[in-house]
């Protein structure tokens, strides 16, 4: 697969006292680009899971055989899916975008200096970049290990009542729960 640095062409100016960095892909380049992206988007997505990627990275590259079974398939739409859509259920263009966006940026920012030494990233990329934040969400640790309560960190300032938090919660974690 290619590498997307590798295709952009990518410049430091610094005209307003601040590097501000410019990438453009040749159009000759944007089937490998779109490519090189889907592979990097993938990879921080499915990272976590050696398994699941290789399934995606063989069908990606053209080498896999036989069909998914349906768990496998669902945990790689699950994963994959958020803010990109299928062509049955495309995602919004904004968001869309911002995924665009942000994994250029990611794939880019983690390999540039760009005056200040490269920069270190403590907070990993956000899946849904262009969807409101706020949720406060808290990890506990327990006896038996970490756990969070999406209906707490839902409920992190709002005036609603919690039974109205806590169902939200339960029919996103009903409907999401895989992509977690």
């Amino acid at each position: 697969m290619t590498d997307l640095l590798g295709l952009l062409k990518i410049s430091i100016s610094n005209s307003d006292g601040f590097p501000r960095l410019t990438w453009e892909v040749g159009t000759s380049q944007l089937e490998q680009g779109a490519s090189a992206l889907a592979a990097a988007i993938a990879r921080r997505r499915l990272g976590v899971n050696p398994r699941l990627h290789s399934l995606w990275a063989k069908r990606h590259s053209g080498d896999a055989d036989g069909s998914l079974d349906e768990t496998d398939l669902k945990l790689l739409q699950a994963a994959l899916l958020e803010d990109i859509g299928s062509p049955d259920d495309p995602a919004d263009a904004a968001h869309l975008n911002g995924l665009i966006a942000e994994a250029i940026w990611l794939e880019v920012i983690e390999a540039m200096d760009a005056g200040l030494g490269v920069p270190l990233r403590v907070e990993s990329h956000d899946w849904s970049v262009t969807d409101p934040g706020g949720d406060g969400l808290t990890v506990h640790a327990t006896p038996d290990g970490f756990c969070f309560r999406l209906w707490e960190s839902k409920h992190h300032g709002t005036t609603a009542p919690v039974r109205d938090t806590a169902n939200l919660a339960c029919r996103q974690l009903h409907e999401r729960s895989l992509s977690y």
